[in-house]
Parts: C-alpha cells; sequence; structure tokens
C-alpha cells in the first residue's frame, strides 16, 4: 500500500471542476469517486462503475503527485484517462485534485 493522505479513504460526491483553457471545467460522466487504498472506482449517477483504476503516487521535489491510472473503463472519452497527474488536497470534508501545470483539469468534492 502506498502512503496516501490520511481521510482520503471513502466515497466522495464531485462537486464541480475546473481548469482547462475555458477555466470553467467540463461535465463528467461521473459523480463520485470511490477510494479504498491504493485503487479508486469512478461511479455515474446510478452509483454504476464507469472506470476504475490504481493511484500511484511519485515524490517530486518533496511534493507528492497522484496519479489516477485507469485499468478500465466503460467510457471512451475520460479526462482522467488523459490528465492523471494531480496534487491531492483535504480541508474539513472537501478534497481537491489539483493539476500542478496550466490549462488541466481540476476536480473538487465533498465528502459523502
Amino acid at each position: 500500500t502506498k502512503e496516501l493522505i490520511t481521510g482520503i479513504n471513502g466515497t466522495w460526491i464531485l462537486e464541480s471542476t475546473s481548469g482547462t483553457f475555458s477555466g470553467g471545467g467540463i461535465n463528467t460522466a461521473w459523480n463520485e469517486v470511490v477510494i479504498d487504498e491504493d485503487t479508486f472506482d469512478l461511479l455515474d449517477e446510478e452509483g454504476e462503475s464507469v472506470a476504475s483504476g490504481e493511484i500511484d503516487i511519485e515524490t517530486i521535489n518533496n511534493e507528492a503527485y497522484y496519479y489516477f491510472n485507469l485499468t478500465a473503463t466503460t467510457i471512451d472519452d475520460l479526462a482522467i484517462e488523459l490528465d492523471p497527474e494531480k496534487f491531492v488536497t483535504l480541508s474539513d470534508n472537501k478534497m481537491d485534485w489539483i493539476s500542478p501545470c496550466c490549462d488541466r483539469l481540476n476536480y473538487h468534492f465533498v465528502e459523502k
């Protein structure tokens, strides 16, 4: 098991996205993520898994980069497949996946 941030395991509801060239984020085909140790599942509105994968962590310059790598999907067009690298922050009952660079997609969650 990798050293994930304490408190990251559980079910999180996607509140919004931000970033991209427009700054307004995108619409997603999923609205929840379930994180369990070093795996994740993306769930649609019916609670069905549309994608799953493994979480890898790499430390660069003392900062942890999380890689949400898909291993299975039922959807052809998932933005996370093209942009899996994120900083993860937790505050109270909120979690953010923030891209380390410009014009990339960010995800904002609230704990379920």
